[in-house]
């Protein structure tokens, strides 16, 4: 038997390789190994006790007296698909380059202008504008700049007119929103809930100044202020009602009255200019029919009505039914 050496194989590759590059129609079947471009492939092939060089075709296998070798080489990588798209955003991004040079060259020399004339907006990357500038025209004339969020909605701003101008909030979820600035000659704050004014602010329409809450009716429920009069004034109202206040008024230095629905007093309390204070209750008719006075003498005088019938005793004719401290 022959002796086959690491010597024999190198001399039988050789002639083998030969033997493929003389004979085109000898096959070769070439196994890539992990079947990725740019890696080691592998080629069979069988060596005789000769030294002669076979390519073999799996599954096809070698003889009993040949040797099996297993060529290897390396296939050339193939080009990417996504080389293409490479090449295409390189070249964008050059072109944008480009331009951005030449806009700083352009305004180097003075070439670029500063000014934005309205109407313009601005838009983010889904389309939705977020930012406006624009004007209307007609009686109420106004420059109007609107802040919207990334869905489009109005979410804030600013209104100028010839009477003033404002600033303002907006919620499109919760249908809320507040102002304040000025407004008709009128600086004001308001607070707006599902289309109602809820908190006002600011002067009426009388030029007194007020805080007035408003329930969901649009009617008032409390405020504080000036009266018509000019002086301090609290209220609560149900449903635009006045039921109670805390005034000021004539003769006194503080007033306090609980009201019925046609606005006629019931209990009225309060401290005269002298110091003395007094306490009414009045009938169904607005009647005086309980008084409690603290008299400027220094004592107290409790009277039941109805009063102005002269029919008890002393100079002043006092109700028939009273009670008075001692001087």
């Amino acid at each position: 038997m022959r002796t086959i050496t690491s010597s024999t194989y190198v001399a039988a590759f050789v002639s083998g390789a030969l033997a493929v590059l003389s004979f085109a129609s000898w096959r070769v079947d070439v196994r890539a190994q992990g079947g990725a471009s740019g890696t080691a492939a592998a080629i069979d092939a069988c060596v005789a006790i000769d030294g002669a060089l076979r390519f073999l075709r799996p599954p096809a296998s070698c003889d009993a007296a040949e040797r099996h070798l297993l060529l290897q080489t390396m296939t050339a990588p193939a080009q990417k698909d996504s080389d293409s798209a490479t090449q295409s955003l390189k070249a964008r991004i050059a072109a944008l380059e480009r331009k951005v040079i030449d806009l700083e060259d352009a305004a180097s020399r003075g070439e670029l202008g500063t000014t934005v004339v309205e109407p313009f907006e601005v838009r983010n990357g889904d389309g939705k504008t977020i930012f406006s500038v624009s004007k209307t025209y007609g009686e109420y004339s106004a420059v109007q700049v609107h802040v919207n969020n990334k869905d489009g909605a109005l979410a804030a701003g600013i209104m100028a007119t010839d009477a003033g101008g404002w600033f303002f909030v907006n919620s499109p979820k919760l249908q809320a929103g507040a102002w304040f600035g000025v407004q008709r000659g009128h600086a004001a704050l308001e607070i707006d809930e599902n289309d109602v004014t809820r908190v006002q602010l600011g002067r009426a329409d009388n030029n007194n100044y007020r805080l007035a809450i408003y329930g969901a009716d649009k009617q008032a429920t409390a405020g504080l202020g000036q009266s018509m009069a000019g002086t301090g004034l609290a209220f609560v109202a149900d449903h635009g009602v006045m039921k109670a206040q805390f005034s000021l008024a004539e003769h006194y230095s503080g007033l306090l009255k609980i009201e019925r629905s046609n606005n006629e007093d019931l209990v009225a309390a309060g401290a005269r200019d002298y110091g003395g204070g007094v306490l009414q209750v009045m009938s169904l008719d607005g009647v005086p029919m309980v008084e409690a006075i603290a008299s400027a003498a220094g004592y107290g005088i409790v009277a039941v009505g109805p009063a102005g019938r002269p029919t008890g005793g002393g100079l002043i004719g006092v109700p028939g039914s009273y009670i008075a401290g001692k001087p």
